[in-house]
């Protein structure tokens, strides 16, 4: 047998020889590891550990059994266990047979054998699973090392390109900090040049020459101006020039009387407020519109932001025809049958019908009267079908107002009345005494007179004109100031009651009488075009609040803006606006001097009612019964959580302002104009403003634009009352594009 030293000592040199592979088997062992990072379990050690001692892997461990038991180092720990064994159970025979031993002996000999192959068994297992933790302690430190070695070259890395970041911020810095000090060097350098310049200015002589030679150029360009005999030849008070004016007026009026006193306290200033004496004749900049974008740049739509109007425009002067008629009117039982309304075809995108002889009341059209609202649907005034309901105006729904002889072509209110608002004209039936009501209708041309309320309107001229009206640019921004700020209320309320999308189906809102009215704001298009537009229109913000502010201000335009919003006062005031109103369909197309005479009589209707002593209850009634129809007929487009008693109050405050400002427009003896856009047609930069898109509105027409929805009108104002005819336009028409 070997003996222990010479083991170690043979295992020493061996290892020695074999540090080559060690090293590179290392190195194999670390590019080969498991880098996941995750640690190993219990049960997955232990398998390892298994693995191992099964399948007796360990060249040391055979290496030292082969020098004990002369075996070669490729058999396994256990396979060798097995052969000592073997040696020591054949020593044991041996002993057992050999003569001159005695048993006693041989036995204590073998007791001592069967030590060592137990101890040699046991040490051999113990050293094999030794062997085996340390081999997987060895491939778990092998895996943590190569993962602490990866996260250190990361952070080498990160270290690395935030050095290099620093690096560049450092020089990104540098180049503003240069290029601050240059531009201040620049600042520096023109506010010197500034200053040199003020100074030189100051000091300079040809000052006041240049001051003066600007001077006369603008009274040159004046007096140019008035080389054609506008109304601002009024400025320089030429006695013949006014001699002239006043002899063309006179000839015009074929019997002109003295004013009464009321009359003459009138004012007959152009714009509200303004006297004669007051005007100013230097054009000043209009305010803007409720409604245009701040800028022509091409941003988002906003939510009703600021407009800027545009410039004065006089458009034509022509009356234009609207296009519905689905009610036209039978005509009446005492007038010959030619003044029946004749039927057009429309025409195309922007190009108004000629202008024709239209019936206007008719208030027991279906629209009028929902749920069986129109209790005054069958009485007849002067033997025709022209009564008014409420707030019908007959089978022209887009009526022209004594004020606006071509009031819009497509306005779409036939709003339903409301179980409140009741009929104005339900306390003067005129069903029995026709012939009487002809008789004083047709004699009674310029009003009536009222002794039953202490109104008074002059009877006795039939032809009167007024004295002349100045309207310049002063004036024409006053009417746009108020026009703009009752576009401010409407917006308000629309901002806080009325602006939410319609997410829900459109079911409830179809079957609603407001359905017909939102189609008519799409006219000339089909109901079903028509309708696809508006459910777009009201599923989108933007669009559904400029929607409604549509219906708010066309309801507005044809039921308070417009002469039969007097209607209901009194029995004579309401046949005088009857009268009123047919001599001015009678008077399209005519001459001013024609005009003129009838808005007088206008305005002096209105002041008869407003200077009574039952005026100002009777128009507080009117004014709640016209918010009672607003909230019935809006209440559908209302948010959820409005309160109706809420909405009520703001659409009262939104009446009572545009009944001011009707007022002012019926007795100011002016011709307005309100003018709705057609669906569809071509984007025009002198009449209209986009509230989208939002681009230069040259831009918008050279591309040819569409209108796809109307928000407000394009409103126009004329005087008659001079020698030349004086138009301006006081506000544009705010509108969404297509393309």
């Amino acid at each position: 047998m070997v003996s222990m030293d010479e083991a170690r000592s043979n295992g020493t040199h061996e290892g020695d020889n074999n540090n080559g592979s060690g090293s590179s088997n290392r190195s194999s062992e670390v590019l080969g590891a498991n880098y996941s990072g995750t640690v190993m379990t219990e049960k997955a050690r232990l398998q390892k550990i298994k693995e191992i001692e099964s399948s007796h892997v360990s060249p040391g461990l055979a290496m030292y059994m082969s020098s004990l038991a002369m075996l070669t180092p490729e058999q396994g720990a256990f396979d060798k266990v097995r052969v000592i064994q073997g040696i020591l159970h054949s020593l044991t025979t041996s002993l057992r047979r050999m003569p001159g031993v005695s048993s006693a002996q041989a036995n204590e000999i073998i007791d001592q054998l069967q030590e060592v192959g137990r101890i040699t068994t046991t040490e051999t297992s113990n050293l094999v699973n030794a062997i085996a933790c340390m081999m997987v302690d060895h491939q778990d430190s092998n895996e943590a090392a190569a993962r602490l070695c990866m996260e250190i070259t990361l952070a080498r890395a990160r270290i690395d390109d935030l050095t290099s970041q620093t690096g560049e911020l450092r020089n990104e810095v540098l180049e503003e900090r240069n290029k601050r000090q240059l531009a201040e060097c620049d600042v520096k350098k023109i506010m010197g040049e500034l200053h040199d310049l003020n100074k030189e200015f100051n000091t300079s002589t040809g000052r006041d020459e240049l001051i003066d030679h600007f001077q006369d150029t603008i009274k040159h360009l004046e007096d140019q101006v008035n080389n054609r005999r506008s109304l601002w030849v009024m400025k320089h008070p030429d006695p013949e020039s006014v001699a002239r004016a006043m002899k063309t007026l006179t000839a015009s009026a074929k019997d002109v009387a003295l004013r009464t006193k009321g009359e003459a306290s009138q004012p007959n200033n152009a714009g509200p407020g303004t006297t004669r004496a007051e005007v100013d004749e230097t054009p000043t900049h209009r305010p803007p519109s409720a409604f245009q974008p701040p800028s022509g740049q091409s941003l988002p739509p906003p939510r009703l932001g600021a407009l800027t109007a545009g410039p004065p425009r006089a458009p034509s002067v022509a009356p234009r025809e609207p296009r519905r008629q689905d009610w036209a009117p039978q005509p009446p039982p005492n007038r010959p049958a030619s003044a029946a309304p004749m039927h057009q075809t429309p025409s195309g995108y922007g190009r108004p019908p000629s202008a024709r002889r239209n019936t206007r009341y008719r208030p027991n059209a279906p629209d009028f009267q929902p749920s069986g609202l129109g209790a005054f649907a069958n009485n007849d005034y002067q033997g025709n079908r022209q009564a008014y309901s409420n707030y019908g105006h007959g089978a022209n729904p887009h009526q022209h107002t004594p004020s606006s002889h071509g009031r819009s072509r497509h306005n779409s209110f036939r709003y339903a009345n409301s179980p409140a608002s009741g009929s104005d004209y339900g306390s003067h039936s005129r069903a029995n005494n026709n012939n009487n009501n002809n008789s004083r209708g047709a004699n009674n041309v310029n009003g009536v007179s009222n002794t039953s309320n202490g109104g008074n309107v002059n009877n006795s001229r039939p032809n009167a004109v007024g004295p002349l009206i100045v309207l310049n640019e002063q004036s024409v921004a006053d009417w746009n100031a108020q026009v703009i700020d009752l576009y401010g209320q409407i917006r308000t309320f629309v901002e806080r009651s009325a602006h939410l999308p319609e997410v829900a189906p459109l079911t409830e809102l179809t079957s609603a009488p407001l359905w017909s009215i939102l189609l008519d704001t799409y006219r000339p298009l089909s109901p079903e075009q028509a309708t696809a537009y508006l459910t777009y229109h009201l599923q989108q913000e933007n669009s559904k609040s400029c929607l409604v502010t549509r219906l708010m201000v066309d309801f507005i335009v044809n039921r308070i803006l417009t002469a039969a919003a007097w209607v209901g006062f009194d029995t004579e005031i309401d046949f005088a606006i009857i009268d009123l109103e047919k001599d001015l369909q009678l008077a399209l197309g005519q001459a001013s001097s024609v005009r003129q005479p009838l808005l007088d009589r206008q305005a002096n209707i209105v002041n008869s009612v407003t200077t009574s002593t039952r005026g100002p209850q009777w128009i507080r009634r009117k004014m709640e019964g016209l918010a009672t129809t607003m909230t019935y007929n809006l209440k559908p487009l209302l948010n959820d959580f409005v309160d109706t008693a809420d909405a009520y109050n703001d659409l009262l405050r939104i009446v009572e302002n545009a009944w001011e400002l009707g007022t002012k427009i019926l007795t100011s003896r002016l011709t307005f104009d309100f003018r709705f856009p057609e669906i569809g047609s071509r984007y025009s930069s002198q009449s209209m403003v986009p509230i989208w898109p939002l681009m230069d509105p040259m831009e918008l027409q050279s591309q040819h634009w569409r209108v796809a929805l109307v928000t407000t009108p394009v409103i126009t104002c004329r005087n008659d009352t001079g020698t030349n005819i004086s138009a301006h336009s006081v506000c544009l028409a705010d509108v969404f594009c297509m393309q």
